[in-house]
């Protein structure tokens, strides 16, 4: 299966890193990475490739910065020409920025499935990029991996107000859970000694939101880490670009205990992350790394798509002003008020990563595809552009279905059956495992088709009585096969292309014309046997005969 994963930024590279990671060690997948160069820093990108073992993308747009409308038009445009020549299976985007934004309008314009981790977010604070982001992509989105409950619940309280999402949505948690689970042993320690350090013995910020670097927000923010800093033994600062750039444009100053420090590496960043004592972020990913190793957060925003620490009182959002923030820290975060976020365990669901990519391997589905809520389907089952699964069909492992297949109400098809393009199967039917149906065969399930009854009346299904047709394991159907009700095809049976099959066909089997007349056997590979054998008669060519186990 041949996927692109598109991503640009800091977040995206991290988040990613666990899916990006199983898709590889797994041969049934083909991934290529396009890097859309979003973030213009070296730190910001190219050292989290190496840390994590990421393989280095397949493509690098180096789009670097730009107002949003331009980049966005600018990596659109690059993604969709690369896609067009690609020609994926799958596209992957990832949470809420220009790069998912861009690739997912791409995606669609191409016509290729497309799935975003990390939906149903929200701040519900439409003045903010990011949201609008985070609902145009899940609205064009084919599969809506959901991080938690609360997602879930925006995207289905979204559908009642503005109609239902087109994509097929799956609870899986969050993957940046599984990003510090793996790499949190790794974090690299020397970073406290280098800016001395003492673990659980300062306070770690990031602050890089558009919003938080603009007026009123950013000196509301600043003043506040002053008076943090006033009690606390040290704040560490990591600067952003777009906070560095604002800093240089104010020349606001800090007192010497704010360690302003350069981007760093993903293992560095980890380390302070683990060491600090509290973090005051602004970053949705940080939330989540924080929280899952225990380190409560003072959020200085209005509003947060990460509700659920939250609300399990183990992120504190303090608003963006002086005022509001200095009191949420005296009140949570001074002295032994820190202990009760601390003592307030959230429990997590790690293997996020590893559900996402097994849902891709089982649910294979072309979104045009129309595939019942009541149809049972198995896994590994791929079903191609523009057919139909309805109600109560059962469907086996390791299918494939081909464009335009119809598949009735409650037909059942085995495991590892092949259904060709434009083929009809009706209600009435089994396959057995292994079956092979040709381009436009029809099984049928009436003998005497009529639109209307006697009485001059539209026919329903309880105005005849429903024939059965029975293909046993092994049976191969050629194009553009007719079968008619009441007939069983035996096992490794061959049917050949265009025939009409109107009574039963034994085991092992060649029938070909109009109706089908036996011509002979075949024996499992489907070569026909020579003159005078029969079923379960050596075969020449494979030496498996009809009392061999397979």
């Amino acid at each position: 299966m041949k996927i692109i994963t598109i991503l640009g930024t800091r977040p995206e590279i991290i988040k990613l890193s666990p899916v990006i990671d199983l898709l590889e060690q797994d041969s049934f997948f083909e991934n290529k990475i396009i890097h859309t160069g979003q973030h213009y820093d070296y730190n910001m990108d190219k050292i989290f490739f190496e840390e994590l073992k990421l393989p280095e993308p397949y493509f690098m747009l180096n789009i670097g910065s730009h107002p949003r409308e331009e980049q966005l038009a600018l990596v659109q445009e690059k993604i969709e020409r690369l896609l067009d020549q690609e020609r994926p299976d799958l596209v992957i985007v990832q949470g809420d920025t220009n790069s998912t934004l861009a690739g997912a309008r791409a995606a669609k314009k191409s016509k290729i499935p497309l799935m975003h981790i990390e939906a149903g977010c929200r701040s519900f604070n439409r003045e903010m990029p990011e949201e609008i982001n985070r609902i145009e992509v899940d609205r064009l989105s084919d599969y809506l991996m959901v991080p938690d409950v609360y997602a879930r619940d925006n995207l289905e309280n979204e559908e009642k107000i503005e109609g239902k999402f087109s994509g097929k949505m799956f609870t899986c948690g969050s993957t940046a859970y599984d990003t510090v689970q793996r790499n949190s042993i790794l974090a690299n320690k020397t970073i406290l000694q280098d800016l001395n350090l003492a673990e659980n013995n300062f306070v770690l910020v990031t602050i890089h939101r558009a919003e938080n670097t603009e007026e009123p927000n950013f000196t509301e923010i600043m003043r506040s880490l002053v008076h943090i800093s006033g009690i606390e033994k040290n704040l560490v600062f990591p600067l952003h670009p777009r906070t560095k750039k604002k800093l240089d444009q104010t020349g606001f100053t800090f007192p010497q205990n704010v360690k302003v420090i350069e981007p760093q590496s993903y293992f560095n960043f980890l380390a302070l992350l683990l060491s600090c004592k509290f973090c005051i972020t602004d970053s949705g990913g940080v939330q989540e790394e924080a929280v899952s190793l225990n380190k409560p957060c003072l959020i200085p925003r209005n509003e947060t798509e990460w509700m659920r620490p939250v609300n399990d009182r183990k992120n504190i959002l303090a608003r963006t002003t002086t005022e509001n923030i200095n009191l949420c820290y005296h009140s949570f975060f001074a002295g032994d008020a820190l202990l009760y976020l601390r003592a307030n365990i959230h429990q997590f669901y790690f293997g996020a990563s590893k559900d996402i990519v097994q849902k891709i391997k089982e649910l294979q589905v072309h979104p045009t595809a129309e595939v019942s809520p009541q149809a049972k389907i198995g896994s590994n089952v791929k079903v191609w552009h523009h057919s139909q699964i309805r109600e109560n069909a059962l469907i086996g492992d390791n299918c494939i279905l081909g464009k335009n297949v119809y598949v009735d109400k409650n037909v059942i098809i085995g495991k590892n059956c092949k259904i060709q393009n434009n083929s009809s199967i009706y209600h009435g039917v089994t396959l057995e495992e292994g079956v092979f149906i040709g381009p436009h065969c029809v099984l049928t399930n009436d003998k005497h088709p009529r639109a209307i009854g006697c009485d001059g009346k539209l026919k329903t299904d309880s105005d005849w009585t429903e024939g059965k047709i029975l293909a046993k394991e092994g049976a191969s159907l050629g194009a553009r096969v007719v079968v008619l009700p009441d007939v069983t095809i035996g096992r490794f049976a061959l049917v050949g292309a265009g025939s009409v099959v109107t009574k039963d066909v034994p085991d092992f089997g060649l029938v070909y014309g109009n109706p089908a007349r036996k011509n002979g056997y075949v024996c499992y590979c489907g070569k026909k046997l020579e003159e005078g054998k029969r079923a379960g008669d050596n075969c020449p060519r494979c030496s498996f005969s009809d009392d061999t186990k397979l």
